[in-house]
């Protein structure tokens, strides 16, 4: 037997596993030493015992995602590995995420809730609010497909929820970053590679062109 512990009381006072602590998977056991004291002591699991369609025998997903014959199947192992895992949920683990069978329409986002008895469902949801995460992809101005400036990729997907309209991403940033772009006399606002605004000249010269002589004597 794996005992952890040990404690003695008289026979007239309280549970004694109420002051032990038992490691992962581990049960209080008490024993009575025939002089009116009780002991306790922690025990892993020794054999688990089938009581048919009860709760008790019922499978069992575990907070790390494996699947256990029953509570005491779970207990032993945890037990025996020493390590610290519970009950997630009565029945079989999901082997797939139920959000892959269903198809949600524009904006939505696919939410995963369960039932209490082990079960998972997943609906489909308009996003209720959008945080700000500082300077993070997630809260950047994105350029919707239908041209349309937005906060961040949560806020096209609300207004795309509320409307119905199927927009998406078109690209990271402002539609047209030029429009608070201010440019010196000549130049223009063209885009970059990388879509950002660069002063430009507003006319390219011909190379046959005619020398000229400029108002401050320069040819």
């Amino acid at each position: 037997m794996n005992v952890r512990s040990l404690i003695a009381f008289p026979l007239e006072k309280r549970n004694p596993c109420e002051d032990l602590r038992c490691g992962p998977g581990e049960q209080c056991v008490v024993t009575e030493d025939g002089h009116g004291y009780l002991s306790a002591h922690c025990v892993c699991p020794r054999q688990c015992d089938n009581y048919g369609d009860s709760v008790e025998s019922s499978p069992v997903c575990a907070t790390d995602g494996t699947d256990f014959e029953s509570v005491c199947h779970l207990r032993a192992h945890a037990c025996k590995a020493k390590h610290n895992i519970t009950v997630k949920y009565y029945g079989k683990c999901e082997k797939r995420n139920p959000c892959e069978d269903l198809r949600c329409g524009p904006g939505e986002q696919c939410v995963v809730t369960e039932d209490g008895h082990g079960y998972l469902s997943a609906h489909c949801v308009c996003p209720r609010q959008c945080d700000n995460y500082g300077d993070s992809v997630e809260s950047s101005p994105v350029c919707a497909t239908d041209g349309t400036d937005f906060e961040s990729v949560c806020h096209l997907r609300a207004h795309a929820c509320k409307a119905k309209h199927n927009i998406t991403v078109k690209y990271y940033g402002k539609c047209d970053p030029c429009k608070e772009f201010a440019c010196s006399s000549g130049t223009v606002c063209k885009l970059n590679a990388e879509r950002r605004p660069e002063c430009r000249c507003s006319q390219q010269c011909s190379m046959n062109a005619d020398p000229v002589c400029a108002t401050d004597g320069n040819t």
